[in-house]
């Protein structure tokens, strides 16, 4: 999933956020701040998952499927933020695939 992400800082405080998202978290360092988006966006993501609300969150946001070929921020403060999910299916049918025959 690529979201836009700002940083910016603050006496010694870096701050990133995910306007889109309206996730927002800080760091000591760009990298801190950059590594603790990425974590937050993870677990807001499978909050949404777990709540229901993935579908409607994405699309009030305007995100939509294959965002593709995004380009830079519009400027030095703003860049495109992988953040990485792993989602399994949880159904009886994709366990049997993962895991051979269930007993």
């Amino acid at each position: 999933m690529s979201v836009l992400a700002s940083f910016s800082t603050e006496g010694s405080w870096w701050y990133a956020s995910c306007h889109d998202l309206d996730v927002h978290t800080q760091g000591r360092s760009r990298k801190e701040a950059h590594e603790n988006l990425v974590e937050a966006l993870q677990f807001f993501v499978i909050s949404c998952i777990e709540r229901g609300k993935i579908d409607q969150v994405l699309k009030n946001s305007g995100y939509v499927p294959d965002v593709g070929s995004a380009g830079p921020g519009d400027d030095e403060n703003q860049t495109w933020l992988e953040v990485p999910l792993s989602l399994v299916a949880q159904n009886e049918q994709n366990r049997t695939n993962r895991m051979g025959s269930v007993s």
